[in-house]
């Protein structure tokens, strides 16, 4: 019975946090090509066509019109189940300069 009881409370917390924050109707992960990179530190960083190449990514087959950066800024989650926090990827602000032409 203990472990019912449990096991009821878990799903009815689950339930009720998703209601609070909202949810994503689907992630952002869900279509389109798809890269991971990571950085070692903070600042401003260029993703050109070279790093591009040297990560095995062929930048001719990538509009640079519709590159976008998601993210949600690393770190260890709230220890709070309350605290609101985003439930898929955050989209990046970018600048990508030179992408009328839809070329890199």
């Amino acid at each position: 019975m203990k472990f019912i009881t449990i096991s009821i409370l878990f799903v009815a917390l689950f339930s009720s946090t998703a209601l609070v924050g909202g949810s994503a109707p689907s992630s952002v992960l869900s279509s389109g090509s798809w890269y991971k990179m990571s950085v070692g530190q903070t600042g401003v960083h260029k993703i050109d066509y070279k790093l591009l190449q040297s990560l095995g990514i062929n930048p001719d087959d990538i509009d640079p019109r519709k590159i976008s950066i998601y993210g949600n800024g690393g770190g260890m989650l709230p220890e709070l189940n309350s605290v609101n926090r985003h439930d898929d990827l955050v989209e990046n602000p970018i600048l990508v300069v030179g992408e009328s032409d839809g070329k890199f």
